[in-house]
C-alpha cells in the first residue's frame, strides 16, 4: 500500500511538472504522462523521450545564443557550465531506488527544458 501510495505521489507530481512546464514541454509527454497508470517503465520512458528533445532544444538554443554572444562568449560559456553543476547538485545523485530515479529524471527534465526556453528567449532579444 505504501508503495502504490508513493508511485500515486510520484505520478501527481508529473502532472503538476507538466502543468507548470505546458509550453516548454511537448504536448506527446503530456499525453504520455497521462498514460503511465502509475507504472514506473512507463513514466521512466516517457520522461527519457522527453528528455532527449529537451536536450536538442537546448543545444540548439545554446549555439545560436553564443553565435551572438560576441566577447562576452567565454562568459555565457562559464555560466552554463555552472548552470550544468547546479542542475546535477539540486536534482541529486541518489538513484538507489526506480522511484528516486524517476524523481531526479523529472527534475533534470524541468531544469532542462526550462534552460533551453530561456536560450530561446535570448537568442530572440538578441535579433
Amino acid at each position: 500500500m505504501k508503495n502504490a501510495f508513493f508511485i500515486l505521489s510520484i505520478f501527481a507530481s508529473i502532472l503538476s511538472t507538466s502543468h507548470a512546464l505546458a509550453n516548454e514541454l511537448s504536448k506527446e509527454y503530456i499525453s504520455c504522462t497521462k498514460k503511465t497508470y502509475g507504472d514506473p517503465d512507463v513514466i521512466q520512458k516517457c520522461i527519457n523521450t522527453e528528455l532527449k528533445q529537451q536536450n536538442k532544444y537546448l543545444k540548439k538554443n545554446y549555439k545560436a545564443f553564443l553565435k551572438n554572444a560576441g566577447e562576452f562568449e567565454e562568459n555565457y560559456k562559464t555560466q552554463h557550465l555552472l548552470w550544468q553543476n547546479r542542475a546535477m547538485k539540486v536534482c541529486g545523485n541518489n538513484t538507489a531506488t526506480i522511484h528516486l530515479q524517476i524523481k531526479q529524471s523529472q527534475c533534470i527534465l524541468g531544469l532542462t527544458a526550462e534552460r533551453a526556453t530561456y536560450y530561446q528567449i535570448k537568442v530572440a532579444r538578441q535579433q
